[in-house]
């Protein structure tokens, strides 16, 4: 093995997977992390090392750490992938369903970041943040979306304080990748509570939601690709766009209190 050591979670997933052998085929050693134990049965290369990692869970994480470190002291990169997909009005949200949303698609990042971080210094390694499109365009009833848009804050407060300490933190914005994601997204969206205020037009967002996810062709290799970009380039950007559809191109042009009015008329026709 080389000296070259990264940490990715979320590497069971499609993303994650993809971007695990990418960058082990790149000459990378790759720490793969996911909590789900078939982890240890989907890799084949001598270069990737399969952690099971719950990252909402500090046991589990300071067990990891002490599997990095027996391995190397010091890491080149993390790639915070991990995540899950829900969808429901917040007003309507059980407290456990809405906890582990957030849980997962942002504390728990902080959490491994903030574990894994004296390897990230000592080897003046990078943070690499899988962000979304739909941070660039926030809607009512996306709550998969309202937790990227703070795990994006997450990301611009990291970034800052990193750079005072001459170090990169990186956002891949991605839009719709051909991965079970999306077998789990069109799942969720299909469960529409029965007795819930915004059941029309969440069955609408159902109908139109699900037609979107499978229209998506893009391979997530283009994603992978990002982020080996984002882990050697010398100067590379702050964010990187990644197949973003077209539609969140706009929206985030139009200045926020017309796209919410535009977006508020459309939606209320559906109610």
């Amino acid at each position: 093995m080389n000296n070259r050591f990264v940490f990715v979670s979320g590497a069971a997933g499609g993303i994650g997977k993809v971007t695990s052998e990418y960058l082990a085929d790149s000459g990378f050693n790759v720490f793969a992390a996911d909590m789900n134990k078939e982890i240890f049965n989907i890799f084949f290369s001598e270069n990737i090392i399969p952690l099971q990692v719950d990252i909402t869970d500090k046991s589990s994480i300071k067990r990891a750490l002490m599997q990095v470190q027996s391995n190397t002291n010091q890491l080149c990169g993390l790639i915070n992938i991990a995540g899950i997909f829900d969808q429901f009005p917040l007003v309507e949200a059980f407290h456990d369903a809405f906890e582990k949303l957030i849980r997962t698609n942002l504390t728990g990042h902080q959490l491994i970041t903030n574990t894994l971080f004296p390897l990230l210094y000592q080897g003046h390694g990078r943070v690499i943040n899988m962000s979304s499109e739909t941070v660039m365009a926030q809607m009512p009833l996306q709550s998969y979306a309202f937790s990227k848009k703070l795990f994006d804050g997450w990301n611009t407060q990291l970034r800052m304080e990193l750079n005072l300490l001459n170090m990169k933190v990186i956002a891949i914005r991605a839009g719709g990748h051909v991965t079970p994601f999306i077998d789990m997204s069109t799942k969720v969206i299909g469960e529409i509570d029965e007795k819930s205020l915004y059941k029309n037009l969440m069955g609408q967002i159902k109908i139109r939601g699900q037609h979107i996810l499978k229209k998506t062709k893009a391979d997530p290799i283009d994603i992978a690709s990002k982020i080996y970009h984002a882990l050697t380039a010398s100067n590379p950007k702050s964010i990187y766009n990644v197949n973003v559809s077209l539609l969140f191109r706009i929206l985030a042009m139009i200045p926020s209190g017309i796209r919410e009015s535009m977006i508020n008329l459309q939606l209320k026709k559906w109610m």
